[in-house]
């Protein structure tokens, strides 16, 4: 049986995507076809060996039980948190939930897990679990390309940062408020909001942030052109990420450099 007829059978429900992905990866790419194969080169073309599928369904089922395990303790003990008066930890859990969903590509669900996190947030004193569930939100919608509702959410999660005083949240807020700048072709915009996140995340010693913040610029300042200021940035980020030995990030700057 080849993968496009194993995924006729297989339904299209969420749960389902581990197995779906099992299909994919269990088909017999290395299988030799015909000179000139036009659509038989497809995946969906390709055929699935049962007896791979059946090596690879413990680990697929695994991943099922796993994912849904770490729901469900997140869901719990965020039960527990508002049961012993600490909410906001629980608001921490339901963010966490969310994160889990989006890794895994579920963005509906993730925003579900997100949204309830807000409506708990909401009603606590203390407002940085609520900047926390905004700027997940911010970044969700970011991601989806609804660039005007994340806007909200992380113009929101700043002015709550700023009168909680969590330079954090403000940071990471800046940052996204930096990111909307570019996104709608705004450089000036983006480089002042991109330069007012570099200067928090000094304030808080997070040396990684501060790289990643240089290379946006440089990044940004390459683009308009500005090779100089682009250097500069380059420059620094390169040295932040040399020091810290993150490798994956040097590598990036290296490459714009």
């Amino acid at each position: 049986m080849n993968v496009e007829q194993a995924l006729l059978v297989l339904p299209n429900v969420e749960g389902f995507l581990p197995l779906r992905a099992l299909l994919l990866t269990s088909a017999l790419a290395g299988r030799v076809l015909p000179e000139g194969g036009g659509s038989y080169r497809t995946v969906g073309k390709y055929e699935l060996s049962e007896d791979e599928i059946d090596a690879r369904l413990p680990a697929a089922l695994n991943q099922i039980t796993n994912h849904f395990t770490l729901l469900s303790e997140a869901y719990v003990h965020a039960l527990c948190c508002i049961e012993r008066g600490t909410p906001a930890e629980a608001v921490d859990d339901l963010i966490r939930a969310g994160l889990t969903e989006e890794r895994g590509g579920r963005i509906s669900q993730a925003r579900e897990w997100f949204s309830v996190a807000l409506r708990l947030a909401e009603g606590l004193r203390d407002r940085r679990p609520e900047s926390a569930a905004m700027l997940a939100l911010a970044r969700l919608s970011m991601r989806t390309g609804n660039i005007e509702e994340a806007a909200r959410f992380y113009r929101r999660s700043l002015e709550l940062a700023e009168a909680d005083g969590d330079a954090a949240a403000e940071t990471a807020a800046c940052e996204g408020l930096g990111d909307i700048g570019v996104a709608r072709g705004l450089r000036r915009d983006g480089a002042l909001w991109y330069t007012r996140a570099l200067g928090r995340a000094q304030t808080t010693n997070h040396e990684s942030r501060v790289g990643l913040l240089h290379l946006a610029l440089g990044k940004l300042w390459c683009a308009g052109g500005n090779l100089d200021a682009a250097s500069e940035e380059i420059r620094h980020a390169r040295a932040t990420f040399e020091d810290l030995e993150e490798i994956e990030n040097l590598v990036r700057t290296l490459c714009l450099q």
